[in-house]
């Protein structure tokens, strides 16, 4: 639930910062640049929801997932995606056009890396999710969104060195993060494993299970008449 809370959050936070700042531009800044000014205070706060969010997500994956390497591995590098979201509400962007700053390097370093490192963990998770019977359905999602988070990171990566819409590429890769996080938040907390079905509907795939079945004879072997010499 805190998974959902922080993406819940952090997004209702956004998208009143683009209401009442206007004199940002979501074409050429980012949004970090919302920690600047009167709006300081909705935007750190949104952003250390976001990252204990992610955080509690992490955890939640990792002890569903089971024990396998893999899991572990995906869900340490989406807890890691989240510490540095909490690395980054901490330490503030540099105003525009000010010279930089140890906390805005410590800031610009802290999203660059989470970004990175949540995509390797969609990649991780969408190859666990396939080996997961209360996962599997949510294999080809998370592949699509990670290859999505992908082209949009790259995007973000080249527009930010070329100065070229900057604001709406890092948009994008956060959307696209965004959407997995609420996908994979809710199907934690709500989904019904077959452990936690009700017993009449296990009891009702046993038996269409048993009917199913060939009927086995004492004496008649495991085929037809083999076992007594017919053919």
């Amino acid at each position: 639930m805190a998974g959902v809370l922080g993406a819940f959050v952090f997004l209702s936070a956004v998208v009143t910062l683009h209401l009442v700042r206007r004199d940002i531009s979501p074409v050429d800044g980012f949004v970090s640049d919302y920690a600047n000014g009167w709006t300081r205070s909705l935007f750190t706060v949104a952003v250390l929801g976001h990252g204990v969010g992610n955080v509690a997500l992490a955890v939640g994956l990792g002890v569903d997932l089971g024990t396998s390497r893999s899991a572990r591995w995906g869900a340490f590098a989406f807890g890691a995606a989240g510490i540095g979201l909490l690395i980054a509400g901490v330490f503030r962007t540099d105003p525009a056009y000010a010279p930089p700053s140890v906390s805005g390097q410590v800031h610009s370093g802290a999203v660059s890396i989470s970004f990175l490192v949540e995509l390797a963990a969609l990649l991780v998770f969408a190859g666990v999710f396939r080996l997961h019977p209360d996962w599997r359905a949510y294999a080809r999602p998370t592949l699509v969104l990670a290859i999505l988070a992908g082209a949009t990171t790259l995007w973000m990566l080249v527009a930010v060195e070329m100065h070229w819409v900057p604001g709406i590429a890092e948009r994008t890769a956060l959307g696209v993060f965004l959407i997995w996080e609420f996908l994979a938040a809710y199907r934690l907390v709500f989904r019904r494993p077959a452990s936690d079905q009700p017993a009449i509907v296990v009891a009702a795939q046993r038996t269409a299970g048993s009917r199913l079945a060939p009927a086995v004879h004492p004496g008649s072997g495991s085929t037809g008449g083999v076992g007594n010499g017919r053919p």
